[in-house]
């Protein structure tokens, strides 16, 4: 994987228009129209793509995860930067650092 995003509080996650997102037996299945592959994201991830449609910020997400699952901040702050990560390098997801 190619270098590690800088994530801010107030960067802003957004979805290209390439990726298509059904829900499917509990999961969240994306489809990157670019390259006709499939992803699939589950639990945090699918809560933090939930949040991502809703258009709220990098920060945003950290505060509403926290406060749903029963996680520590580091534990949560290193487990979504790895998602988005994953998420920016498979092209599903755009980053606005503002």
């Amino acid at each position: 994987m190619g270098t590690e995003l800088e994530l801010g509080h107030d960067s802003r996650l957004s979805i290209p228009d390439h990726v298509l997102t059904r829900q499917a037996a509990g999961e969240t299945v994306l489809l990157n129209l670019d390259n006709e592959e499939y992803y699939g994201l589950d639990g945090v991830g699918s809560r933090l793509w939930e949040l991502i449609e809703a258009g709220t910020t990098y920060g945003q997400a950290i505060t509403t995860v926290l406060d749903e699952y029963e996680v520590t901040r580091e534990e949560l702050e290193a487990d979504l930067m790895r998602v988005v990560n994953d998420l920016h390098a498979n092209g599903l997801v755009l980053v606005d650092p503002s």
